[in-house]
C-alpha cells in the first residue's frame, strides 16, 4: 500500500512539472485553432494573460457565427 501511495505521488510531482513547464504558451491545437482564424498571426511571444484569453475564447461559445471570433482574437493579439 505505501509503494502504491509513494508511486501516486512520484506520477503526480511529475505530471505537474511537466505542466509547468508548458503553462504560459498554447496548446498545439489551439495554436493551428488561432493561425487559422488568424493566418497571419505571431503567436510566438505571448504573455500569460494573452494564452488564458485566446484559450478562453476557443473554448467557449465565441466561436459561434455573429460572435466576430477573428475580430477578438486580433483584439488579444493586439493588447501586447
Amino acid at each position: 500500500m505505501k509503494n502504491l501511495i509513494l508511486a501516486a505521488l512520484i506520477a503526480g510531482t511529475s505530471v505537474s512539472s511537466a505542466f509547468a513547464m508548458t503553462a504560459g504558451q498554447l496548446s498545439e491545437v489551439d495554436r493551428i485553432e488561432a493561425q487559422r482564424l488568424v493566418p497571419s498571426s505571431d503567436l510566438s511571444n505571448l504573455t500569460p494573460a494573452q494564452v488564458t484569453a485566446i484559450e478562453f475564447l476557443l473554448t467557449s461559445d465565441n466561436l459561434r457565427a455573429g460572435n466576430n471570433p477573428v475580430g477578438k482574437l486580433k483584439a488579444i493579439l493586439a493588447s501586447n
